[in-house]
């Protein structure tokens, strides 16, 4: 399954480290794709930034410090081309 992420300005270089802490709010799962959209704070529209895809290599779901309703993906990657707007 892909999924296209909304995230923060402030969060959006995080997946080039090849982590990304979100809600769990979606069925993630290992061997998913996700990408990247950046959306202006806190209720903008998009920037124009898109991530390259990364695929989910690992997951998080429950462990000290990581709240319940939320999960760590591992990524690796990416693949295709990144985009901004003009």
């Amino acid at each position: 399954m892909h999924h296209d992420l909304k995230t923060w300005p402030e969060n959006y270089a995080t997946h080039d480290r090849g982590i990304s802490i979100r809600k769990n709010d979606r069925d993630f799962n290992v061997g998913d794709t996700v990408r990247f959209i950046e959306w202006a704070h806190p209720l903008g529209p998009e920037t124009g930034n898109v991530s390259q895809v990364w695929m989910i290599s690992g997951i998080i779901t429950k462990h000290i410090g990581i709240k319940e309703e939320y999960v760590v993906l591992f990524l690796t990657g990416p693949w295709g081309s990144r985009r901004k707007q003009k």
